[in-house]
């Protein structure tokens, strides 16, 4: 967004129109956490666990992994569950680029190593599951109209399974909301859930919330939030970063004027210098070569 449209977004919540996305990472955080239901039915829709099952044996784990060595960067999921022997991290992607997933594979492997039990004969490792919710469409999958991609261990070309113990998925935010400001296909119950964390608008927060306890649930933590202390760091928070991609754009704006202007200046002074080779090659004098180029008796007899 650019300064003005942040500006807009937060006079809109200061007059409580609006709300704090849920893609901002404290609030994330603090949604999946103080909305149970809400966090139980979207894990349900997504792996297939049974809700039952996820709210009886829920907990909340340790969202930073131990360090192991030194020169070890610290890691840092947003939330992580676990459920009996699978164990779960979910995490927000505000913005795709280059790396992003192997910095979420990382986690997994991080994880995995924690959780694997010795045993007598070999490593036993539980089910590692981690669910990522993308805001910008993610530019490494091909384009499709699946809002939900599944990862796994599998053979490449007959594509059996190898192992269970790894699942991935990401969640294509931007096509849900796409698929429902189009208005070209009815959004169903889990998408109207994952528009609920990316849509500020509190009336349409209303409307596709309306009815459902879970979701109201979930609505009503959105709007406590933006009320609380968090809006100030929200506030600070997006100002800067719209300060920042504004200096990108001017920095950017200059680099290509200025990448112009060389190009344009070498352009000059190639053509300069092919029209005085020509004019030595017709036994010009080089005194009039000069005037006609405007190059110095030096730089002329220094062509060939």
């Amino acid at each position: 967004m650019s300064q003005i449209e942040v500006e807009e977004v937060l006079t809109k919540i200061k007059k409580k129109e609006a709300v704090i996305p849920g893609t901002w990472d404290p609030v994330f955080k603090t949604i999946l956490m103080e909305c149970p239901n809400y966090l139980s039915d979207i894990i349900y829709q997504v792996t297939k666990i049974p809700k039952e099952y996820i709210e009886e044996n829920l907990v909340f784990k340790n969202t930073e992994y131990p360090i192991d060595s030194f020169d070890e960067k610290k890691r840092i999921s947003d939330v992580v569950v676990e459920i009996k022997k699978n164990h779960i991290i979910l995490e927000m992607n505000a913005h795709y680029y280059e790396g992003l997933m192997d910095k979420n594979l990382s986690y997994v492997e991080k994880l995995s190593s924690i959780t694997m039990k010795i045993g007598a004969e070999y490593p036993r490792r539980e089910k590692i599951i981690e669910i990522n919710f993308d805001v910008e469409r993610n530019r490494a999958f091909p384009e499709s109209e699946k809002t939900i991609y599944e990862f796994g261990l599998y053979e490449k070309e007959e594509h059996f399974l190898y192992s269970e113990h790894i699942t991935i998925y990401h969640i294509d935010l931007e096509k849900i909301r796409k698929k429902y400001y189009n208005k070209d296909k009815e959004i169903d119950r889990f998408e109207k859930e994952m528009l609920l964390l990316m849509e500020t608008d509190k009336e349409v927060l209303s409307e596709l919330s309306k009815g459902d306890e879970t979701m109201e649930e979930a609505k009503k933590k959105l709007e406590d939030l933006s009320n609380g202390e968090l809006f100030t760091e929200y506030e600070r928070e997006q100002m800067k970063e719209a300060e920042e991609r504004a200096i990108k754009r001017y920095e950017l704006k200059m680099a290509r004027e200025e990448g112009l202007k060389q190009g344009k200046e070498e352009g000059l002074e190639q053509g300069k210098l092919e029209t005085a080779k020509k004019m030595k090659e017709q036994g010009i004098d080089w005194n009039i070569i000069a005037v006609c180029t405007d190059l110095s008796l030096k730089k002329i007899e220094e062509i060939k």
